[in-house]
């Protein structure tokens, strides 16, 4: 099985403190009572992929306020052809186009179409 690793870094930086965290883990959660988790600072994810991948976390309910964050999330879950489509075609065009990679991706950041992965 492929292990799920967070997609980004960000700026809660969770992940440095993942081994200390483990010391305040509920035992029912060691002892496999525990089978949900809630996360309502998502962020790039650290502690629910460290702990899902532990622990037997059959339900999980993840949130965070950054909305393109959520939606990033579901468009991973939901729809990962469509997203690796979207991402091939822009690599694609970045190298027709010639542009410097971090020129290319403002521009694309400014210009680009994310309602097509909103929900209609």
């Amino acid at each position: 099985m492929i292990k799920a690793r967070p997609f980004l870094k960000w700026v809660g930086r969770k992940s440095q403190l993942l081994e200390r965290f483990e010391n305040y883990y509920p035992q029912e959660l060691r002892k496999g009572l525990i089978d949900s988790y809630v996360e309502p600072f998502l962020g790039g994810g650290a502690l629910f992929f460290q702990l899902s991948q532990r622990y037997k976390i059959t339900k999980a309910y993840l949130s965070d306020l950054n909305k393109d964050l959520v939606l990033t999330y579901q468009v991973i879950q939901q729809r990962p052809d469509e997203l690796l489509d979207f991402l091939l075609t822009d690599l694609l065009v970045q190298q027709l186009v010639l542009l410097p990679i971090q020129e290319y991706h403002l521009l694309i950041k400014n210009s680009c179409n994310w309602h097509i992965f909103l929900k209609n």
